[in-house]
């Protein structure tokens, strides 16, 4: 056998050549995308001639002992000594001054408080050392009263030509920098209501996003849906509150702690286990998952932070929770990418185009460059962009699962097609065997020739029995197995089982126990077919595996008093047992406990793993209890509801007159086996070979019965069953065939059979179905319900 191994790393070294040439491509492109997103985040809505003509000038008050003159003279001192104005002043009091002048713009200004960390503030506008105005607000009071401005504003009078000195005292629990301006009434008024508009609008979307996944989400049970939900809600929650547009009124602290900080808790949480399962990366990166797992565990467990940090060291910390995360998508998207994941190109570009819209705000939050009221609009609009690119990826995700899945039924349809293909061509030699067989053994034989025939026979129901679990495995992976509720007497059921498996166990030298409880109903509802499909296969599988000692099968009875009768069904031996490690594998398909033991008792492996799915199925349970050399025990628990079987109709006499009977087949050696059986009955039999040959003997002959092969060339059996019917529509025909799935069966309905019989052709069957036949073609029997063997 050939090594495979260097071909198969030679095609992983190909795919991953392809995969970084895919990032190397990809790679400009989305470069210039970031470029693009990053230089509309500098643009200013809004632009006017700021009136600032020295400063400003950021003085901290720790202690907010400074008078407005004090700050004045000291700001003033710092601006004529040519030091640098300090821009930043971390502390939770501390004063913003600048030397303003209205050069020739109407006197109607504004002071624009657009920081929402800020609860009060003291206005005072000199005119030379005097003070002309005078304003001290509670920002927390000003923000109940409706406003169509980010924050809040001051009205000054600043005359055309006049030249002033602001200073502003800032108060705030939580130390923040910037965002105070100076604008034209005119101004801030355009400029505040396209800012409502703008947050309100790309809020909306966002909303809009949220409930739209949240939706997809639960209806198709896809958890990552609802991870990206909660990361799109915290950070909707987050920008709200930033921007105050929702807990203007709370006080800061308050507010952070129950609106802002539990946002970005909540999106970056969710954002982390969004990606985590959107990429399946315990399968692409198992060590960056691992990462990943950390982080949110890092995450959560620094909760209990807040309660012995300084409020304001807490929320920055939560704040920089987001740039760790952003920093893991990234490297995530990349090694996606990588891998061959190509939903990766969506994360990457909506993160990146998020990040690369938000830089003016970090480099403003870092003091890099100077902070404005666009930067949060622009952050906004960066999320809903990131969210729609995201609801993107998820569709195109489903969209995918759904072709895999299209795919996969297509596959199962085809494996379904093919394996009712190849039954209906083994069934078809091997009903000429094992009939040949039948014929052969009702012949002289010496005892030897005898044991020939024997074998030939128990080997071709082998094979009959191995087709049947083929089948069975066919419907219950495509769903096709419906399970009848019918009343049915148990005990008869297993006696019945006994009777035949009794003859088994005599040859093996082995005791077959049946114990019913007497409490057991008489009679129950339920599928007797397919409970003496799964208590055969236990109580088969029993013999087989027992070479000495006893099978003992139980029915018990749990609760007398419940009216859905909760059924103990048992199988136990004393054979061989069932290793720990195989029992975890015993019902799955086409498994058995080990090789040796395939090849000692044979079996397709398939038979516990139909039992499983057809007690399924009944709403049931089977479960194995077992030791090596200890022998077995299977369990199956049902709950069946009591019944009452119908009144008991007078059996008719199985015999049937001697008829006439055309049977149509084009294998030479199915005729002759049905002409045989049906000889040996006392019937005159007739056959051809094809469907044309069967019309024109029916056109000519008196025959009381059609035995019709289906699968005929030039013209099956259903196309000439019509035609037959057109001729001789009282004649009953009986359909031959293969095939055993339900569409064949309903087909033979279609045409008007009155019956089905299945290959390989059994004598009893057959006298069975040519009697129900017979009597269903009596005036007051529907030729709608054909019968089938």
């Amino acid at each position: 056998m050939h090594d495979r191994r260097p071909l198969s790393r030679l095609l992983s070294v190909s795919n991953g050549i392809r995969s970084i040439g895919a990032i190397w491509i990809c790679a400009p492109i989305l470069a210039v995308l970031f470029l693009l997103a990053g230089w509309l985040s500098f643009i200013a809505f809004f632009d006017y001639p700021s009136p600032v003509v020295r400063g400003p000038v950021m003085l901290e008050d720790a202690s907010g002992d400074l008078t407005p003159h004090q700050a004045k003279q000291r700001a003033g001192a710092l601006l004529a000594s040519g030091a640098p104005a300090p821009l930043d002043a971390p502390a939770e009091i501390y004063w913003w001054v600048a030397e303003v002048q209205n050069r020739d713009a109407p006197g109607r200004w504004v002071m624009h408080l657009g920081n929402t960390a800020i609860e009060k503030a003291e206005l005072t506008l000199f005119a030379g050392d005097e003070p002309v105005h005078h304003q001290a607000v509670d920002l927390l009071e000003l923000a109940e009263t409706p406003d169509f401005i980010i924050g809040q504003i001051l009205p000054i009078d600043l005359p055309p030509n006049t030249r002033h000195t602001v200073a502003l005292r800032l108060e705030g629990p939580v130390p923040h920098r910037g965002l105070v301006f100076i604008k034209p009434y005119d101004v801030a008024q355009a400029e505040g209501r396209f800012h409502g508009v703008a947050i309100w609008a790309a809020a909306g979307a966002i909303a809009a996003l949220i409930f739209y996944n949240l939706f997809l989400g639960i209806s198709l049970r896809m958890p990552v849906y609802l991870f990206y939900v909660g990361h799109a809600g915290g950070h909707l929650l987050y920008l709200l509150t930033a921007m105050g547009s929702i807990g203007a009124v709370l006080p800061v602290v308050e507010r952070y702690a129950t609106l802002n900080i539990p946002g970005i808790l909540v999106g970056v949480v969710f954002g982390a286990l969004f990606v985590y399962r959107f990429l399946d990366l315990p399968t692409i990166a198992p060590r960056l998952a691992l990462v990943y797992r950390l982080f949110i565990g890092l995450v959560l467990g620094g909760l209990p932070l807040a309660l012995f940090l300084e409020p304001h060291l807490f929320f920055t910390l939560v704040r920089g929770s987001h740039l760790v995360l952003t920093l893991l998508v990234i490297s995530a998207g990349v090694t996606a990418i990588a891998r061959g994941k190509p939903e990766a190109r969506y994360l990457l570009a909506g993160w990146g185009v998020m990040v690369a819209m938000t830089s003016r705000g970090m480099l403003g939050v870092l003091g890099v460059l100077e902070l404005t009221l666009d930067a949060g609009i622009w952050a906004f609009w960066a999320v809903l962009f990131e969210m729609f690119v995201m609801s993107l990826a998820l569709a195109d995700r489903v969209r995918r699962l759904s072709r895999d899945k299209e795919i996969a039924q297509q596959g199962n349809a085809a494996k379904s097609a093919f394996l009712a293909n190849m039954s209906h061509e083994i069934r078809t030699p091997l009903n000429g065997v094992l009939g040949m067989t039948d014929l052969l053994r009702d012949t002289d034989l010496n005892d030897q020739q005898r044991e020939y025939v024997e074998s030939i026979r128990h080997s071709g129901r082998s094979l009959t029995t191995l087709l049947e679990d083929v089948l069975d495995y066919s419907r219950v992976e495509a769903g096709r197995v419906e399970i009848a509720s019918n009343p049915f007497e148990p005990r008869k059921l297993l006696e019945e089982l006994r009777f035949l498996l009794t003859p088994d166990a005599a040859k093996k030298g082995l005791t077959l126990s049946l114990t019913i409880d007497p409490m057991v109903p008489a009679v129950l509802v339920g599928d007797a077919g397919r409970l003496r499909q799964v208590f055969l296969n236990l109580m088969g599988n029993a013999l087989k595996f027992t070479e000495q000692g006893e099978v003992r099968v139980r029915l018990e009875y749990l609760r007398r008093d419940d009216p859905v009768s909760p059924l103990l069904f048992s199988v136990e031996d004393t054979g061989i047992g069932i290793a720990p490690d195989a029992k975890a594998h015993l019902f799955e398909r086409f498994r058995q406990a080990d090789d040796g033991i395939a090849r000692r008792y044979g079996g397709s492996g398939l038979g516990l793993s139909i039992a499983r799915e057809l007690v399924q199925l009944m709403g049931g349970d089977i479960r194995v209890e077992s030791r090596p050399g200890a022998g077995s025990r299977f369990v199956v628990e049902l709950n069946l509801p009591r019944g009452r079987m119908p009144p008991a109709e007078a059996e008719s006499d199985p015999a049937t007159p001697a008829m006439s009977v055309l049977v149509v087949d084009d294998e030479p050696i199915n005729r002759r086996v049905a002409a045989e059986l049906l000889s040996r009955s006392g019937h005159r039999v007739e056959g051809v070979a094809s469907g044309a040959e069967a019309i024109e003997r029916v056109d000519g002959g008196d025959f009381d019965l059609v035995l019709m092969d289906l699968s005929m060339p030039e013209m099956d059996g259903l196309e000439a069953t019509r035609r037959i019917h057109r001729i001789a529509p009282a004649l009953p025909v009986v359909g031959l065939t293969a095939h055993v799935l339900p569409e064949h069966r309903a087909a033979c309905i279609e045409v008007g059979m009155t019956g089905v019989l299945h290959k390989p052709i059994e004598g009893d069957k057959l006298a069975r179905l040519l009697v129900e036949a017979m009597a269903m073609t009596e005036p007051d029997k529907p030729l709608s319900s054909p019968v089938s063997a």
